[in-house]
């Protein structure tokens, strides 16, 4: 009883983590979307400096205001509650950017042009919003879970997120127009989004219900310095930046390549979509494909379907790929499990062979740097499929790299 007690408080704790589907609405629909819209691929690439912006200004923001918080309803439910209605209220907003000016615009040029600002305000509502969940919700799990359970804590905080990404993009692969006809919109984007918004809405309240969160008591006179938020925030951004010229050389070098890595896959995260989907409509798709009435949606569905095995592949080498790393860990423990007899021999030889940590971080740099090479030279959907479901290796590889690294 025990045993099935704490496995229902770490899910309802940590169900709130599945969140990251509303991400996979961006990543699958918002670039084609976008560029249906009238926004070049240049401009596009501006608007995803949303995701890098938000996370380090919310983030900090948001912790350093939710730790001083003495709200009676807890430090973090009130930013995760207030950050969710805003993520829903800009979700709503995408979907039906063009009906909300077209009520209050006729000019056709104006339409267009504020048609693609209101969409581009939303998704930086979606991406701020969306940040300050997430810093509540990280945070959560540490003000609520012993030390001892905190790492366990993560894990199932992990699984949701695998678990809200294939919800995500499988709902993202249906034709949801066959499903719930026009009665939550006419097309699939605007009911994905109504999908994501009322799942994010449930995940939420659900973790909010369930947990109880122990309230901050202020010290006497601690409302009288009004300025000790503002003067946080801005030693945070100053520790950050002294931090930064002042490092290790070796971690210096590591977050250099990181650099050039995340411009790399910055592209690959916001563009794999789109990719998939003209590859689909030049090599693949039926001739009258292109005068399809939803393109957007068959576009999402086609890159939801690749995405799922992206995030497969993922789950899959997470779980899989530490056992044939050699771990500092295990360098440092000094003791070994004897394996079963018939499969010594295997283990003996697995364990001469394993690649050290940095060896396998540098391998999986070296899968997603060939991955993107053959991408130009990809002329069917299926080549495209397996080029970015082989990219999930490289994410695995990387977790696995800064786990180890903690």
């Amino acid at each position: 009883m025990g045993t099935r007690r704490r496995y229902r408080v770490d899910l309802l704790l940590t169900l709130c983590s599945s969140f990251r589907f509303t991400w996979g609405v961006e990543m699958t629909y918002c670039t084609p979307y976008l560029l249906r819209l009238g926004l070049t691929k240049d401009k596009v690439s501006l608007v995803w400096l949303a995701g890098p912006l938000s996370g380090l200004i919310m983030q900090p923001i948001v912790g350093i205001i939710a730790d001083k918080s003495t709200s009676p309803y807890g430090r973090r439910r009130p930013f995760m509650i207030a950050g969710t209605l805003i993520v829903c209220l800009s979700l709503f907003v995408l979907g039906w950017t063009s009906e909300i000016v077209s009520t209050f615009i006729s000019s056709k040029d104006t339409k267009e042009s504020m048609t693609i600002f209101l969409a581009v305000l939303a998704i930086y509502g979606i991406d701020f919003a969306i940040n300050a969940v997430q810093a509540s919700v990280r945070s959560l799990i540490s003000d609520t879970l012993p030390v001892a359970k905190q790492q366990m804590g993560s894990s199932w905080a992990s699984r949701m997120v695998a678990i809200g990404s294939l919800v995500g993009y499988g709902f993202g692969a249906m034709d949801l127009t066959k499903i719930f006809g026009n009665s939550i919109g006419d097309t699939q984007f605007k009911q994905l989004i109504v999908v994501a918004g009322s799942m994010l809405l449930v995940t939420v309240g659900l973790t909010c219900w369930a947990v109880t969160e122990r309230v901050l008591i202020a010290e006497p006179g601690a409302d009288d310095d009004s300025n000790s938020g503002k003067d946080s925030v801005m030693e945070l951004f100053k520790q950050i930046w002294t931090t930064a010229r002042n490092l290790p050389e070796r971690i210096e070098a590591i977050c250099f390549v990181q650099f050039w890595c995340w411009i790399g896959w910055f592209p690959f995260l916001f563009y794999s979509t789109t990719w998939l989907g003209e590859v689909y409509l030049r090599f693949n798709a039926p001739a009258d494909a292109k005068d399809h009435p939803d393109s957007l949606g068959q576009i999402g569905r086609v890159g939801s379907s690749a995405l799922i095995m992206f995030s497969i592949v993922t789950f899959a080498s997470s779980v899989i790929m530490p056992w044939f790393i050699d771990s500092p860990e295990e360098d440092a423990d000094g003791f070994t499990p004897r394996p079963p007899q018939s499969i010594a021999w295997i283990v003996e030889e697995v364990q001469k062979h394993k690649p050290k940590l940095v060896a396998a971080w540098s391998y999986s740099h070296i899968i997603f740097a060939g991955s993107m090479c053959a991408a130009p030279f990809v002329t069917s959907l299926r080549a495209a499929t397996a080029i970015v479901a082989l990219c999930g290796m490289y994410v695995s590889l990387v977790r696995v790299f800064t786990c180890f690294n903690r």
